[in-house]
């Protein structure tokens, strides 16, 4: 289990999603926030699942304005919960 959520941790979409949001692909961002919506609830890491949900629900109401400092947040919590791991 814990493999699995380092795996998780380690997700290529953290950064696409980064990357979609500075490009302001609206649209890629979305899908990238809504994949780590999922592996984030299904993998039990709720307290990055609720950030994303903070990042998922205006990016579906096609208003990405104001999102890089919750992703920053994100950020900083996989940060956390991946340093307490080691």
């Amino acid at each position: 289990m814990l493999s699995c959520i380092e795996q998780v941790l380690d997700d290529d979409g953290f950064e696409d999603l980064g990357a979609s949001l500075e490009a302001g692909e609206t649209g890629v961002a979305f899908d990238c926030a809504h994949s780590l919506k999922g592996i984030t609830a299904n993998t039990g890491l709720l307290p990055l699942c609720d950030i994303v949900v903070e990042i998922v629900e205006p990016l579906r109401a096609g208003d990405p304005e104001g999102l890089m400092p919750i992703y920053e947040k994100l950020l900083s919590k996989r940060d956390k919960i991946k340093s307490m791991l080691k």
